[in-house]
């Protein structure tokens, strides 16, 4: 939903504090009490996307719509001279992972990071610290200028100068601003020189650089976007992330018997990191056999022969499964789906499957009109 239509249909616009002059569109509601947020405590909702920004005095315009300077850096200075901010809601906006650009400024690095050691500049100076919301806003406009086919030197950046930039954010803000878990290993070895996949350490599934989380691994998902069940074969297919790039960590994926089955990769997404190509993302292919009786699948991880667990497993739209909610089933043709714990559970569809479908859709229905019925008289 663009900045135009959220500002011309919502009624929350005219119950916004006059003193504050922006609004920041976002995912979810901050703690303090007005939706009012500062730089100083919420970098999480810093936005570099100037249509998430709505500016008061420009008419409740969005920064874009508004004509005004919306390039990056004029978003930095808005936000250093207008600290405090609105954060509105908004359901329907989705977490933009960064990714590659192929556009000119690609080729602009070297006047970016004059850019960016300003707004650092100013940033200490108003503030005594490189505040962790303008890391993070700097970390959305840099991330992607780095995930280019052309190589640094291209660029015109020295490599020194580059690791300099980095040595000034935090870990932590590296690890926790949306860079993907592939990215974020590259990030942190060029910063450090040193490839910091020799130095992770496993604990319960999670891959930690000096106690710091780098790659959740139970947690990359398994993402399915092909999913057909006919003549008694289940096959899926979709996409992943295999964050490491080597041989310790292995996938495949089991059924409900405990049998292991090799998974088929095909080359995905195109990325590079500062001119070299990346081989982290890749699509899968998986099948099952399917007889009378309910069989499952879960996809699992087994890390330097040792330690192994079952990955997250999700659907796209068009599928609409979602797992932990009341849309964990669906009806596939004459097979129905089940996904729990992990677990995707595949069965021939029944009679009493497809009784028991009927009657809990209809108590759902009659449910709901009860209640919507009775809040219209004001029952309780």
């Amino acid at each position: 939903m663009g900045a135009r239509e959220c500002a011309g249909g919502r009624t929350w616009l005219r119950d916004i504090d006059p003193s504050v002059p922006l609004v920041v569109l976002c995912g979810e509601t901050p703690d303090g009490k007005g939706h009012l947020a500062a730089v100083e405590e919420h970098f999480d909702y810093a936005v570099a996307d100037p249509g998430r920004i709505l500016l008061r005095r420009a008419g409740w315009k969005s920064l874009e719509e508004a004509g005004e300077a919306s390039d990056f850096f004029s978003i930095c200075q808005l936000f250093l001279e207008e600290p405090r901010f609105y954060a509105q809601p908004d359901t329907q906006l989705h977490t933009q992972r960064m990714t590659q650009r192929n556009d000119p400024m690609d080729a602009e690095l070297s006047k970016a990071m004059d850019g960016y050691d300003r707004i650092i500049h100013q940033a200490v100076q108003a503030y005594g610290e490189f505040l962790p919301f303008f890391q993070c806003l700097i970390l959305q406009d840099l991330m992607p200028r780095l995930l280019t086919a052309r190589t640094c030197q291209q660029m015109g950046v020295e490599e020194e100068s580059l690791r300099q930039l980095l040595g000034r954010f935090d870990d932590d803000m590296i690890a926790g601003c949306g860079i993907p878990e592939d990215i974020r290993i590259r990030v942190l070895s060029f910063k450090y020189q040193t490839d910091i996949r020799d130095k992770l350490v496993y604990r319960s599934g999670k891959l930690k650089f000096d106690n710091l989380l780098v790659v959740p691994l139970k947690e990359i998902p398994f993402r399915v976007d092909r999913l057909t069940c006919e003549d008694g074969i289940c096959r899926l297919g979709g996409t992943v992330m295999l964050p490491l790039e080597n041989d310790v960590l292995e996938y495949y994926y089991v059924d409900n018997q405990g049998r292991r089955y090799e998974i088929e990769w095909e080359e995905g997404e195109e990325l590079y990191f500062l001119g070299e190509r990346m081989r982290t993302r890749k699509r899968f292919t998986a099948q099952l056999n399917v007889g009378n009786k309910p069989v499952g699948m879960r996809f699992m991880y087994r890390y330097k022969g040792a330690f192994h667990a079952r990955i997250q497993m999700t659907f796209s739209d068009e599928i609409g499964i979602k797992e932990d909610t009341s849309r964990n089933t669906a009806v596939l043709g004459r097979y129905y789906m089940k996904m729990e714990k992990r677990i995707l559970f595949v069965s021939p569809l029944q009679w009493k499957t497809k009784i028991k479908l009927f009657f809990t859709f209809s108590r759902k229905s009659i449910k709901m009109k009860q209640e919507k019925k009775g809040r219209k008289r004001g029952t309780l």
